[in-house]
């Protein structure tokens, strides 16, 4: 959820926060991480090292992904000041409602139901639409043929695409430009197309 309109340094940054706040320690980095990390990134004058990688060695320590219940526990408002700003509304209502399942059983029998419905049920999750879904789909529940779908996936699609929907590509990239660029990849590449 945190990943929509977003790019990968800041749900990066996001998602240590969140590991921070609320996940449990499970190890000390080396003392000498930070600076090797630091040298590293500083080999050239032009090159600042990112925000994610300074806050993460600054911390000292790795912690691990914090559960259902204790994302839950955060609320909209410690949510938002650790940066997802009008995702935490989502996070926290999603997070709050699968934690009501503890033993899991929810997503775990989402695995069992086959892909199309896994994507469409998860998509019933506030926050969550077709690309978080795909990505849900084939990351956390092993659906090979999951494609997470957006305007970066979109954009190489477009140069294999049939020509009827490579000029759909240059419009918005709506539900049904999604499952169709999906369908592509799945058609080209098989059941491991994700």
């Amino acid at each position: 959820i945190c990943s929509a309109n977003n790019n990968l340094a800041r749900i990066t940054l996001i998602l240590d926060r969140l590991r921070e706040q609320c996940g449990t320690s499970i190890g000390k980095l080396p003392e000498d991480l930070g600076q090797e990390m630091v040298t590293e990134y500083g080999i050239h004058p032009a090159v600042r090292v990112p925000t994610h990688v300074q806050d993460f060695v600054s911390r000292g320590r790795l912690c691990a992904f914090p559960t259902l219940r204790a994302v839950a526990d955060l609320g909209e408002g410690q949510l938002k000041g650790l940066g997802l700003g009008y995702r935490a509304k989502y996070v926290a209502t999603t997070a709050a409602m699968l934690a009501k399942d503890e033993s899991g059983e929810v997503l775990e029998q989402l695995r069992h139901e086959g892909r199309e419905t896994a994507e469409r049920e998860l998509c019933r999750l506030p926050g969550v639409g077709p690309k978080v879904a795909a990505c849900v789909a084939l990351y956390g529940l092993g659906f090979h043929d999951a494609i997470p779908v957006d305007v970066h996936v979109a954009r190489v699609a477009g140069r294999f695409a049939p020509p009827q929907l490579a000029r759909r590509l240059r419009g918005s990239l709506t539900p049904k430009i999604q499952k169709d660029v999906a369908n592509l990849f799945r058609d080209r590449f098989g059941q491991y197309a994700g």
